[in-house]
Protein backbone atom coordinates (compact mmCIF):
# COMPACT_ATOMS: atom_id res chain seq x y z
CA UNK A 1 0.00 0.00 0.00
CA UNK A 2 3.00 2.32 0.89
CA UNK A 3 4.50 1.75 -2.79
CA UNK A 4 0.61 2.91 -4.25
CA UNK A 5 0.96 5.74 -1.99
CA UNK A 6 3.52 7.21 -3.20
CA UNK A 7 3.18 6.89 -7.21
CA UNK A 8 -0.57 8.19 -6.73
CA UNK A 9 0.85 11.44 -5.01
CA UNK A 10 3.32 11.45 -7.93
CA UNK A 11 1.12 11.09 -10.41
CA UNK A 12 -1.37 13.78 -8.27
CA UNK A 13 1.57 16.04 -8.08
CA UNK A 14 2.87 15.93 -12.02
CA UNK A 15 -1.20 16.43 -13.22
CA UNK A 16 -1.86 19.96 -10.92
CA UNK A 17 1.55 21.20 -11.85
CA UNK A 18 0.79 20.24 -15.58
CA UNK A 19 -2.44 22.17 -15.13
CA UNK A 20 -0.77 25.05 -13.44
CA UNK A 21 2.27 25.27 -16.09
CA UNK A 22 3.90 27.80 -13.82
CA UNK A 23 8.04 27.29 -13.81
CA UNK A 24 8.00 28.43 -9.99
CA UNK A 25 5.82 24.98 -9.63
CA UNK A 26 7.55 22.72 -12.24
CA UNK A 27 10.89 23.70 -12.32
CA UNK A 28 11.74 22.43 -8.57
CA UNK A 29 10.76 19.11 -8.74
CA UNK A 30 12.54 18.48 -11.93
CA UNK A 31 15.66 20.30 -10.36
CA UNK A 32 15.32 18.66 -7.46
CA UNK A 33 14.86 14.93 -9.35
CA UNK A 34 17.98 16.24 -10.95
CA UNK A 35 20.22 17.01 -7.82
CA UNK A 36 19.41 14.00 -6.47
CA UNK A 37 21.50 11.77 -9.29
CA UNK A 38 23.89 14.97 -9.78
CA UNK A 39 25.28 15.70 -6.38
CA UNK A 40 26.19 12.10 -5.77
CA UNK A 41 27.41 11.91 -8.83
CA UNK A 42 29.74 14.59 -8.49
CA UNK A 43 31.01 13.31 -4.80
CA UNK A 44 31.58 9.84 -6.35
CA UNK A 45 33.67 11.44 -9.46
CA UNK A 46 35.49 13.97 -7.01
CA UNK A 47 36.53 10.82 -4.86
CA UNK A 48 37.29 8.98 -7.92
CA UNK A 49 39.79 11.17 -9.72
CA UNK A 50 41.82 11.37 -5.90
CA UNK A 51 42.05 7.73 -5.25
CA UNK A 52 43.95 5.00 -6.46
CA UNK A 53 42.86 3.19 -9.72
CA UNK A 54 40.53 0.14 -8.25
CA UNK A 55 39.98 1.75 -5.12
CA UNK A 56 36.57 1.15 -3.42
CA UNK A 57 34.23 3.78 -3.76
CA UNK A 58 31.15 3.53 -1.29
CA UNK A 59 27.99 4.25 -2.99
CA UNK A 60 25.64 7.12 -1.74
CA UNK A 61 22.61 4.84 -2.76
CA UNK A 62 21.43 1.93 -2.20
CA UNK A 63 18.48 0.03 -3.84
CA UNK A 64 15.87 -1.51 -1.61
CA UNK A 65 13.33 -3.78 -2.27
CA UNK A 66 9.88 -2.07 -1.73
CA UNK A 67 5.77 -3.70 -1.52
CA UNK A 68 5.65 -3.46 -5.10
CA UNK A 69 8.81 -1.93 -6.70
CA UNK A 70 12.21 -1.32 -6.31
CA UNK A 71 13.40 2.41 -5.64
CA UNK A 72 16.39 4.16 -4.57
CA UNK A 73 17.56 5.13 -0.65
CA UNK A 74 19.93 7.15 0.92
CA UNK A 75 23.05 4.55 2.06
CA UNK A 76 24.56 5.20 5.22
CA UNK A 77 28.24 4.26 3.72
CA UNK A 78 29.55 7.59 3.07
CA UNK A 79 29.31 8.24 6.68
CA UNK A 80 30.87 4.90 7.82
CA UNK A 81 33.61 5.38 4.63
CA UNK A 82 34.45 9.54 6.52
CA UNK A 83 34.52 7.42 9.93
CA UNK A 84 36.88 4.46 8.53
CA UNK A 85 39.09 7.41 6.73
CA UNK A 86 39.41 9.37 10.38
CA UNK A 87 40.34 6.80 12.19
CA UNK A 88 42.82 5.14 9.50
CA UNK A 89 44.33 9.26 9.46
CA UNK A 90 44.29 9.28 13.27
CA UNK A 91 45.98 6.12 14.09
CA UNK A 92 48.75 7.41 11.68
CA UNK A 93 49.01 10.29 12.98
CA UNK A 94 49.46 9.59 16.50
CA UNK A 95 52.38 6.90 15.37
CA UNK A 96 54.14 9.91 12.97
CA UNK A 97 54.16 11.78 16.26
CA UNK A 98 55.68 8.95 18.08
CA UNK A 99 58.07 8.57 15.55
CA UNK A 100 58.97 12.42 15.82
CA UNK A 101 59.38 12.24 19.35
CA UNK A 102 61.71 9.56 19.27
CA UNK A 103 63.94 11.03 16.35
CA UNK A 104 63.99 14.69 18.18
CA UNK A 105 65.41 12.67 21.70
CA UNK A 106 67.49 10.76 19.31
CA UNK A 107 69.41 14.30 17.98
CA UNK A 108 69.34 15.57 21.46
CA UNK A 109 71.15 12.97 23.12
CA UNK A 110 73.98 12.65 20.25
CA UNK A 111 73.95 16.47 20.47
CA UNK A 112 74.02 16.86 23.84
CA UNK A 113 76.71 13.16 24.43
CA UNK A 114 78.81 15.31 22.01
CA UNK A 115 78.85 18.34 24.23
CA UNK A 116 79.95 16.90 27.13
CA UNK A 117 82.39 14.90 26.35
CA UNK A 118 84.23 18.17 24.90
CA UNK A 119 82.94 19.94 28.73
CA UNK A 120 84.42 16.67 30.42
CA UNK A 121 88.03 16.87 28.56
CA UNK A 122 88.32 20.55 29.09
CA UNK A 123 87.60 20.29 32.90
CA UNK A 124 89.50 17.31 33.60
CA UNK A 125 92.35 17.99 35.36
CA UNK A 126 95.00 15.15 34.54
CA UNK A 127 97.11 14.99 31.36
CA UNK A 128 96.38 11.23 30.68
CA UNK A 129 92.91 11.66 31.27
CA UNK A 130 92.33 14.37 28.89
CA UNK A 131 94.36 12.54 26.07
CA UNK A 132 91.74 9.47 26.19
CA UNK A 133 89.00 11.91 26.65
CA UNK A 134 90.13 13.90 23.56
CA UNK A 135 90.29 10.60 21.50
CA UNK A 136 87.29 9.44 22.81
CA UNK A 137 85.59 12.70 21.94
CA UNK A 138 87.10 12.65 18.62
CA UNK A 139 86.32 9.11 17.61
CA UNK A 140 82.63 9.87 18.77
CA UNK A 141 82.55 13.17 16.82
CA UNK A 142 83.49 11.03 13.36
CA UNK A 143 80.64 8.75 14.88
CA UNK A 144 78.23 11.07 16.04
CA UNK A 145 77.87 14.15 12.93
CA UNK A 146 76.71 11.44 10.55
CA UNK A 147 73.97 10.31 13.08
CA UNK A 148 73.03 13.59 14.25
CA UNK A 149 72.52 14.58 10.68
CA UNK A 150 70.56 11.30 10.15
CA UNK A 151 68.75 11.91 13.45
CA UNK A 152 67.93 15.34 11.88
CA UNK A 153 66.55 14.56 8.83
CA UNK A 154 64.70 12.17 10.28
CA UNK A 155 63.01 14.71 12.31
CA UNK A 156 62.25 17.46 9.70
CA UNK A 157 60.91 14.22 7.51
CA UNK A 158 58.83 13.13 10.52
CA UNK A 159 57.62 16.72 11.19
CA UNK A 160 56.41 17.67 7.71
CA UNK A 161 54.65 14.46 7.85
CA UNK A 162 52.78 15.48 11.15
CA UNK A 163 51.83 18.49 9.87
CA UNK A 164 50.79 17.10 6.76
CA UNK A 165 48.63 14.82 8.86
CA UNK A 166 47.26 17.02 11.32
CA UNK A 167 45.43 18.99 8.44
CA UNK A 168 44.39 16.10 7.04
CA UNK A 169 43.09 14.97 10.47
CA UNK A 170 41.26 18.06 11.17
CA UNK A 171 39.41 18.00 7.58
CA UNK A 172 38.65 14.58 7.92
CA UNK A 173 37.31 14.69 11.61
CA UNK A 174 34.83 17.68 10.19
CA UNK A 175 33.81 15.77 7.35
CA UNK A 176 32.46 13.18 9.85
CA UNK A 177 31.10 15.60 11.26
CA UNK A 178 29.59 17.90 8.90
CA UNK A 179 30.05 16.62 5.12
CA UNK A 180 27.11 14.02 4.83
CA UNK A 181 24.54 17.10 6.41
CA UNK A 182 25.52 19.23 3.90
CA UNK A 183 24.90 17.33 1.11
CA UNK A 184 21.27 16.52 2.04
CA UNK A 185 21.28 20.68 2.67
CA UNK A 186 22.78 21.17 -0.71
CA UNK A 187 20.09 19.09 -2.31
CA UNK A 188 17.26 20.87 -0.73
CA UNK A 189 18.74 23.93 -1.00
CA UNK A 190 19.68 23.46 -4.87
CA UNK A 191 16.05 22.81 -5.60
CA UNK A 192 14.72 26.21 -4.73
CA UNK A 193 15.65 29.67 -6.81
CA UNK A 194 16.57 31.93 -3.98
CA UNK A 195 18.61 29.35 -2.26
CA UNK A 196 20.55 27.67 -5.83
CA UNK A 197 23.55 29.43 -5.22
CA UNK A 198 23.46 28.37 -1.04
CA UNK A 199 22.95 24.84 -1.84
CA UNK A 200 25.74 25.22 -4.45
CA UNK A 201 28.08 26.69 -2.08
CA UNK A 202 27.15 23.77 0.60
CA UNK A 203 28.05 21.12 -1.90
CA UNK A 204 31.69 22.81 -2.20
CA UNK A 205 32.40 22.81 1.31
CA UNK A 206 30.95 19.23 1.66
CA UNK A 207 33.54 18.00 -1.30
CA UNK A 208 36.57 19.97 0.80
CA UNK A 209 36.00 18.09 3.44
CA UNK A 210 35.33 14.94 1.66
CA UNK A 211 38.59 14.87 -0.38
CA UNK A 212 41.40 15.55 2.31
CA UNK A 213 39.72 12.87 4.29
CA UNK A 214 39.81 10.50 1.09
CA UNK A 215 43.42 11.67 0.18
CA UNK A 216 44.91 11.25 4.60
CA UNK A 217 42.83 7.73 3.72
CA UNK A 218 44.96 6.44 1.05
CA UNK A 219 48.02 8.11 2.68
CA UNK A 220 47.61 6.24 5.58
CA UNK A 221 49.44 3.04 4.76
CA UNK A 222 52.92 5.18 3.44
CA UNK A 223 52.66 7.62 6.50
CA UNK A 224 52.79 4.51 9.14
CA UNK A 225 55.48 2.94 7.14
CA UNK A 226 57.56 5.87 7.54
CA UNK A 227 56.45 6.29 11.03
CA UNK A 228 57.76 2.74 11.76
CA UNK A 229 61.05 3.62 9.86
CA UNK A 230 61.46 6.51 12.01
CA UNK A 231 61.66 5.18 15.16
CA UNK A 232 63.40 2.28 14.13
CA UNK A 233 66.32 4.83 12.18
CA UNK A 234 65.69 6.57 15.89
Amino acid sequence: MYDLGIIALIGIAAFVMLLRGDPKWTLPPLIGAVALFLVPAVVMYTIAFFAPQGSPLPPLFEIRQGEFFPYPYPAGSLQEALERNYKAIHETYEALLTAQRVSAAAVFTVAYTETLLHIISTAAGAPGVVVQLSKFAMYFSKVGDPVLQISLTTYNAATAFVMIFHFLEFMAGAAVKMAVPLLALSLLAVIFGPTRALGGALLFFALIMIVPSYIGYYLAPVGKEFAAWGVETA
